[in-house]
């Protein structure tokens, strides 16, 4: 029941904070499951790769419904959207089997500096809807956003909102578009975990692959709804604040990030 509790709570930011920044809300959603699954029987070493698997699926929802909210506003950019989407779905294919391979904690380390450089761009502030832009280098960086977000566990917001800007967007848009590339990504990801998981043994029931379906259906009950709510937040709120306040969540979690890497 406490575990319910939780995941209903988490989905609840989750849902809000992927609305309004075009986050999955996986760097939120992750910290509570490496806590609940060993609770729940997944073997300890299981548990990263669970977290990170059933994260994604939790980020497809809030994404689909942050991102539908959006459309509908005409706010995502799909011409940027078209572009960039499917090179963002094939570097989050890879992510499943490359997980197996790589030191989790240096990646962890490594990611989390990187967000307190984007933090600080982000606050220092950058032109507004510029004519749009869709450079050669566009591809690579979305497919490399995908392979690092999937690793991750993360729908890649933190990543493609700074992207979307750079090629001239605003940050209301940015936003936008980076809930539609984050159904892809997650959607890509989510099925690459559950195919790497598929047979190991020390999973507990109503599991399929790498993927802890109760702790999915508790998190995306509230994700759905609140997605919403923080999609019509970011349309009202003044550009400005929704940058600096974009700023603030990324220090933040970059800071929760690095201190939770040194943890395990």
């Amino acid at each position: 029941m406490l575990s319910l509790a939780l995941y209903l709570l988490v989905g609840a930011i989750a849902g809000l904070a992927g609305g309004l920044f075009g986050i999955g809300g996986g760097l939120i959603v992750v910290p509570v499951l490496l806590f609940t699954l060993p609770l729940a029987g997944v073997e300890p070493t299981l548990v990263a790769k669970v977290a990170m698997g059933s994260s994604l699926v939790t980020v497809l929802v809030t994404s689909l419904s942050s991102a539908w909210n959006h459309h509908r506003r005409g706010g995502v950019p799909w011409r940027a959207v078209w572009r960039l989407a499917p090179a963002v779905a094939l570097g989050a294919t890879l992510a499943g089997p490359i997980a197996h391979h790589v030191n989790g904690l240096w990646l962890e380390r490594l990611f989390s500096l990187f967000l307190l450089f984007m933090a600080w761009r982000q606050w220092r502030g950058q032109p507004e809807d510029r004519p749009l832009s869709l450079p050669w280098w566009l591809m690579p960086a979305g497919a490399g956003v995908g392979v690092l977000a999937g690793l991750v566990g993360i729908g890649g917001g933190t990543l493609l909102v700074p992207l979307l800007q750079r090629l001239g967007l605003s940050i209301t848009r940015a936003v936008a578009g980076s809930a539609a590339c984050g159904v892809v990504l997650a959607l890509s990801a989510g099925i690459s975990y559950l195919i790497a998981g598929w047979g190991v043994s020390g999973m507990p029931p109503w599991s399929l692959g790498y993927l802890y379906l109760p702790a999915i259906a508790g998190i995306c009950a509230s994700s759905w709804l609140l997605a919403g709510v923080g999609a019509r937040l970011a349309h009202r709120w003044p550009a400005r604040r929704l940058k600096n306040a974009f700023a603030l969540l990324l220090l933040v979690l970059a800071l929760m990030l690095f201190a939770g890497s040194f943890s395990h």
